[in-house]
């Protein structure tokens, strides 16, 4: 980019095929009003959906619920508050 101005210049990623957590990117479907990258990912129990590519990559969407149903069911809650009975 010439003039120096990389500031807002987005590195193009395609992460087509890409496996992160139960997440398996599929195609990219655009950006939001942000700017950030929009995917269309699968999860391992099926489910397709859009999802924000960055809550992927970097931890804050590992599935698209599943896992958290699963610990649930297994009476790992996250709230850590185990000493507690929940009504």
């Amino acid at each position: 980019m010439e003039g120096g101005n990389m500031k807002h210049a987005r590195k193009l990623q395609d992460y087509t095929g890409l496996k992160k957590h139960r997440l398996t990117f599929l195609e990219k479907v655009g950006r939001n009003e942000q700017g950030n990258s929009i995917w269309k990912v699968r999860c391992e129990c099926g489910t397709v959906f859009n999802v924000i590519a960055s809550n992927v990559l970097y931890g804050s969407t590992y599935s698209c619920g599943c896992y958290r149903n699963e610990l649930n069911k297994k009476g790992r809650h996250k709230h850590n508050f185990s000493r507690y009975e929940l009504k």
